[in-house]
């Protein structure tokens, strides 16, 4: 028997019986206990444990809200950002670039403005203007380019066309498990283009060629052992070429995903020589 407040009494066994209702979620009404011992109980109903009513259904913590529906537990509703007025738009470029007006960007608010005066144009049947994109690097010339393409010795000393494909074997092996750093079709069609015809491909390929070098420094860093008292990591002389081809930003982004792994793969290498800090200046450059 277990005490309540006012000197009445109920069984442990009318008790566990309310517990096991609980927990198997049933919702019928209970029956009142036969050892409640005053005959007013029926009045004071709510001074039993728990404020459980007998006179209702078992009202116990947990079960005043109603039980989830398959269907309310499945209802899957795609993240929003309260701060935008509308929906991710997409524009493309004369390229057939893909252009995100982000919510944030000046440039993305002056193009939303003008598509909107462009629609109003358009319902009152008014001749519609041409709305440029006024894409990065186009209002003025500022590019440093790239040194070396122009040189057929940096095309040159590198590893056969065997060993090469020994060491992109070596980074796909130790690194591929934790890192994307290549395509793997499309770069060994430009790798077999490369080796047929060197000098073309390579500077038909720009980025591509910088990503192969950065390949192969990184592939010499985790396959070759330094020689004792050695002041330059395995690779070193394929990586300084590569840093002084590197085009400058506004070409990269022709090919931005071959550009990001290019930087990836100098980054990990820079990690290699114990150059943290400038690891860090090239990982920024992928953002």
């Amino acid at each position: 028997m277990t005490p309540n407040r006012g000197g009445r009494r109920v069984t442990n066994a009318y008790l566990r019986q309310l517990q096991e209702a609980a927990s198997s979620g049933s919702v019928h009404s209970a029956a009142a206990p036969s050892q409640i011992e005053d005959a007013d109980e029926a009045q004071n109903a709510s001074d039993i444990p728990n404020h459980v009513h007998l006179d209702q259904e078992n009202e116990l913590p947990g079960q005043s809200l109603p039980a989830e529906t398959p269907e309310s537990t499945s209802i899957h509703t795609e993240p929003t950002n309260p701060l935008a007025a509308s929906s991710s738009t997409y524009v493309a470029d004369g390229e057939g670039w893909l252009r995100w007006l982000g919510e944030s960007s000046t440039w993305s608010f002056s193009h939303k403005t003008l598509m909107l005066v462009r629609d109003h144009l358009h319902d009152q049947n008014l001749p519609l203007p041409n709305i440029p994109l006024n894409e990065e690097s186009r209002a003025y010339s500022l590019s440093w380019g790239s040194s070396g393409f122009e040189d057929p010795a940096s095309f040159s000393n590198l590893p056969s066309r065997d060993h090469a494909i020994y060491l992109l074997n070596s980074v796909k092996f130790h690194v591929g498990s934790l890192y994307h750093l290549y395509e793997e079709r499309q770069f060994m069609d430009l790798f077999h283009a490369f080796y047929d015809s060197p000098v073309e491909a390579g500077t038909k390929n720009k980025i591509w060629y910088i990503q192969f070098l950065a390949l192969l420094v990184l592939a010499k860093a985790i396959s070759i052992q330094p020689a004792s008292g050695a002041t330059a990591l395995p690779g070193s002389e394929f990586f300084l070429r590569a840093i002084k081809m590197l085009p400058d930003p506004s070409y990269l982004i022709s090919d931005a995903l071959t550009a990001v792994e290019a930087l990836c793969s100098i980054a990990l290498y820079l990690q290699c020589a114990d150059q943290r800090n400038a690891a860090y200046i090239y990982v920024k450059h992928n953002a």
